[in-house]
């Protein structure tokens, strides 16, 4: 985070949330030291992880070239607002990962509020369901001891459907929905417990990797496969190394 004391341009803030494959994107460089230089290219995916390591976060992986100098360009959409920042290049520079601008939006605005970027987690562990439940089939299989999520009344075999307010469909959601939580916030957080939708306020703390290493969206170490437990905000969520 740069704090500039100027009155400076500034550019619109877009919504990934609008962008789907094919989508056109342009991002913005100062490639080794050169002038502004833009690269034109189309959205290929929204990932949540690359060669076996999850990320933090959704990615957008772009078929865009980058070159040496480019990571923090503005992914820009065709109506000029930023919807993502580039963070890394794939494929000898042919292509980028970017992370939304929602994530990014996420770090900037805990530092504002607190001067650091605060994870939050719940304690809570999900694993794949054998049927989908109003759409979802991510489930809770452990409830932590002595957490915020032990201390909600959320129990073992409840489906998960949303966090905040992201929609949960299956376990690798929750990766994502867990990156937005802000310690010390109240997360709304919905399930399905046999025919009842029951939804549980639930204060976040701090997440316990936050001690020992910054998560950021960036690709993490843990290799997980479909069928391994996620958690919410848990040990078990992958994170940087």
């Amino acid at each position: 985070m740069l704090k500039v004391d100027e009155t400076t341009p500034a550019l619109p803030v877009g919504k990934s949330e609008e962008l789907e494959v094919a989508t056109p994107v342009v991002a913005v460089g100062f490639p080794l030291d050169l002038p502004e230089t833009p690269s034109f290219g189309m959205l290929a995916g929204f990932d949540h992880k690359c060669l076996g390591r999850y990320f933090s976060t959704t990615h957008l992986r772009v078929n865009l070239p980058t070159q040496r100098g480019e990571a923090g360009a503005p992914l820009l959409n065709m109506k000029g607002e930023v919807v993502g920042i580039v963070v890394s290049s794939l494929e000898n520079n042919s292509a980028c990962y970017a992370v939304p601008i929602e994530a990014a939006e996420k770090i900037r605005g805990d530092f504002m509020r607190f001067g650091e970027a605060r994870h939050g987690w719940v304690g809570i562990n999900v694993s794949e369901a054998a049927q989908p439940v109003e759409g979802s089939r991510a489930q809770m299989t452990k409830i932590m001891e002595d957490t915020p999520a032990a201390r909600s009344g959320i129990k073992p075999g409840d489906i998960l459907l949303e966090v905040g307010r992201k929609k949960i469909t299956d376990p690798e959601d929750v990766l994502d929905a867990s990156f937005f939580i802000t310690a010390g916030d109240t997360v709304p957080i919905t399930v399905m417990r046999g025919n009842q939708k029951l939804t549980f306020h639930v204060q976040a703390s701090h997440h316990p990797a936050s001690r020992t290493g910054p998560l950021l969206a960036s690709p993490v170490t843990p290799g997980m496969n479909q069928t391994s437990p996620l958690s919410l905000g848990s040990e078990e969520v992958p994170r940087t190394p």
